[in-house]
């Protein structure tokens, strides 16, 4: 094995870790979608342009791609957030983690989380809290950019699957 193997395994050890304690630190319950009128959409990108431009992610584009792929499934999305909205947060990170062979090594993630309020049992106050989440990561180079891309369809096909299926079961219900 390789110094480059070895650090991109390294790498990609330390992403899996990150985002594997993040998920199962969150519950994923599609139930917790049900009753919703509409999603007010969060998204955030790197904050460091040179690894989006690297790889061709820009915050416009991907909210344009979200929000078009939201509306076309018949989830409507909101320009303002109340203390009964669902929250959908899209985070897509990436990081340059090495070069090699004049190639760059960039780790990703790519998130997305519904948030919505929630009462504590300790208080009753009320907190916002992630009821359901799908996550991707890996490593790519500026040849794999499609692998990131596809990594938020799949995360955003996850979603719209989810709450189609809970609100199925709302539509069901509320005809018999």
């Amino acid at each position: 094995m390789n110094l480059l193997s070895i650090r991109l395994a390294s790498t990609l050890f330390v992403v899996a870790s990150i985002a594997q304690t993040a998920w199962g630190q969150l519950a994923s319950n599609e139930q917790t979608l049900q009753d919703h009128r509409s999603v007010f959409l969060s998204i955030t990108t790197p904050a460091y342009d040179e690894t989006g431009r690297q790889l061709g992610l820009k915050k416009e584009s991907l909210e344009r791609f979200v929000l078009s792929r939201l509306k076309k499934n018949g989830i409507q999305v909101s320009t303002t957030f109340t203390n009964q909205t669902l929250i959908l947060q899209v985070n897509v990170d990436l990081l340059k983690v090495l070069r090699s062979n004049d190639t760059d090594v960039y780790a990703f993630v790519s998130q997305f989380e519904a948030v919505q309020a929630a009462r504590l049992a300790t208080n009753r106050q009320s907190a916002l809290a992630t009821t359901w989440t799908a996550t991707k990561f890996g490593a790519v180079t500026r040849e794999q950019a499609s692998l990131l891309r596809d990594s938020v369809v799949q995360n955003l096909d996850q979603f719209i699957a989810a709450w189609n299926e809970a609100n199925a079961t709302v539509e069901v219900s509320n005809s018999k």
